[in-house]
């Protein structure tokens, strides 16, 4: 009985596979803003919180009536980037109403820097795209642990495919800071990425806070190191877009070291990641007013396999005063592998700040000291790719084109990375 069941039901989706046709992949290539929802072992429960403003790639496939399927630097609450999923070449079938994605074999990708072996393929059952909207289910299996990991994005906006992408490869997503701007979600290992709706209707809150929500954005691949203090007390907007010329669109970020407004003889410093920023302390010293064990920076970052000589950028400077020696720096880096420090406390705290395992830091993958955290360990892969640091002396009125090289630890210049930082 039970195989006559299931011939019975291939044989009816094959029929409503035959009433689709082939579908045109270049009416759905873009970029989706889509809302992400991740469950580990479990199914995706309709009450769970999802995180917004995950960018998805639809991409015309190599082979007729086909798309490729990416989501780049997939995000997890307390974890970072996990990595990417690319699925090329599924099906893409059209029924004059929505498109949906026809059956497609599980392939194999790598997770968390390749410590997850996984299988991913779109479940064509139930996905489609209808108009801007896509929704994917996208199904993960952790092959090492026979894990199920279940993936589902929702988009309310797509833009057109000729926006830049966040993809592998020389050209940064979004490099110019012309795409789109998304609302930024400070991380600490407490809470994860920061969640404004429990600020949802608080006037109280918002009535003497020193910034409006509007204020907390980023260009989308991007993160600027906003802070959002203890549960929002003490937070602080440390970038900004800016016009460079209003006839073109053509913005920048202006970045500042900004006074805490909860108190001011603190600086919060302004800096921008391709990563997840992040920044700790544990209580203060009320005699001096000084944050006990400071400490801050990027962990993680995106996708890169590509071999550049150098990195380029256009900037203007100007700085007060208070520290007329400061200095601004542009830090670059590619690597391989993973590399991961045990107990690294990662939340602005009055004391006990929450300790968690951080994969990617930045002072790790440079072999700088880290003036927090445990032990730093190296999966056997591990290598720091390429560096490049500069740092800008005083001001600097016009714009101004650098271009910084980057040095190889290898003297042939041929080992691949896996991913890239800016800060």
């Amino acid at each position: 009985m039970k195989q006559y069941l299931l011939l019975f039901f291939a044989a009816l989706f094959g029929c409503l596979n035959l009433a689709a046709e082939t579908g045109d992949p270049t009416k759905v290539a873009g970029t989706y803003n889509c809302d992400l929802y991740l469950a580990m072992g479990s199914p995706i429960d309709d009450s769970m919180d999802p995180m917004p403003d995950m960018p998805v790639t639809l991409e015309v496939g190599d082979k007729a009536g086909m798309v490729n399927f990416a989501i780049y630097n997939l995000q997890m609450e307390g974890m970072g980037s996990l990595g990417d999923i690319t699925l090329k070449d599924i099906p893409l079938l059209y029924d004059g109403t929505k498109y949906t994605f026809g059956e497609n074999a599980p392939v194999s990708i790598k997770l968390l820097n390749g410590q997850i072996n996984a299988t991913a393929s779109i479940n064509s059952k139930t996905s489609y795209i209808e108009g801007d909207k896509l929704y994917a289910d996208v199904d993960v299996v952790w092959t090492d642990a026979n894990m199920p990991i279940y993936v589902r994005v929702i988009s309310n906006k797509k833009t057109p495919a000729e926006q830049p992408a966040a993809k592998p490869g020389f050209q940064l997503a979004n490099a110019d800071f012309n795409g789109a701007w998304v609302q930024s979600r400070p991380w600490d290992s407490a809470n994860g990425y920061f969640d404004w709706s429990a600020l949802d209707g608080n006037d109280e809150y918002w009535s003497g806070a020193a910034y409006k929500l509007a204020q907390f954005v980023q260009p989308e691949g991007w993160t600027i190191a906003h802070v959002t203090g203890i549960n929002g007390l003490g937070a602080t907007v440390v970038g900004k877009r800016d016009t460079i010329d209003a006839t073109k669109s053509d913005y920048a970020v202006t970045l500042t070291n900004t006074p805490n407004p909860f108190m001011a003889s603190q600086i919060v410093p302004g800096f921008i990641t391709l990563g997840t920023s992040w920044a700790t302390i544990n209580g203060l010293d009320w005699t001096t007013g000084a944050p006990k064990d400071a400490d801050g920076g990027a962990f993680g970052g995106q996708a890169f396999t590509a071999l550049p000589d150098a990195i380029s950028l256009k900037y203007k400077r100007s700085h007060g005063e208070a520290n007329a020696t400061e200095r601004a720096s542009v830090i670059a880096y590619t690597w391989k592998g993973t590399f991961t420090q045990a107990d690294v406390p990662a939340q602005t705290a009055m004391a006990s700040p929450v300790k968690v395992t951080m994969y990617g830091r930045d002072r790790a993958i440079l072999g700088k000291e880290t003036p927090q955290g445990g032990a730093v360990t190296k999966s056997a892969d591990a290598q720091l790719v390429a560096s490049a640091e500069y740092y800008i002396e005083g001001d600097q009125a016009d714009w101004n084109t650098i271009e910084v090289p980057l040095i190889y630890t290898d003297a042939t210049g041929k080992t691949a990375p896996d991913s890239i930082n800016i800060i």
